[in-house]
């Protein structure tokens, strides 16, 4: 074991932990399932010393995917159901959700 300065600056190797295939399956390492344990995939860090950009980036992004969508009517497909199935205490959702889009 090495030991640092006080000037040393150490951070985790972020894109090795996004892709390391002993947290991921080793099939589906760059696949993207939300259903993984939240703290693996980090890209603005965690905690109070994350990113400071992070929110503005987040923003951006939702802004970009709204003036993408702006121009297409967007409806709920044939194949939804309306049931509801709790899958947490606070939380309820759909089983599935279809969508059907058309340009408005």
């Amino acid at each position: 074991m090495q030991s640092t300065n006080n000037c040393d600056i150490i951070q985790p190797d972020v894109y090795s932990l996004h892709y390391n295939k002993d947290l991921w399956d080793p099939e589906d390492a760059k696949e993207f399932i939300p259903e993984r344990h939240p703290m693996a995939f980090m890209p603005f860090g965690q905690g109070s010393r994350n990113c400071i950009g992070m929110r503005f980036g987040l923003m951006k992004i939702k802004l970009c995917w709204a003036q993408f969508l702006s121009p297409y009517k967007i409806s709920i497909g044939d194949k939804t159901k309306n049931n509801f199935i709790i899958r947490e205490i606070l939380v309820i959702q759909p089983d599935a959700v279809y969508i059907k889009h058309e340009k408005s």
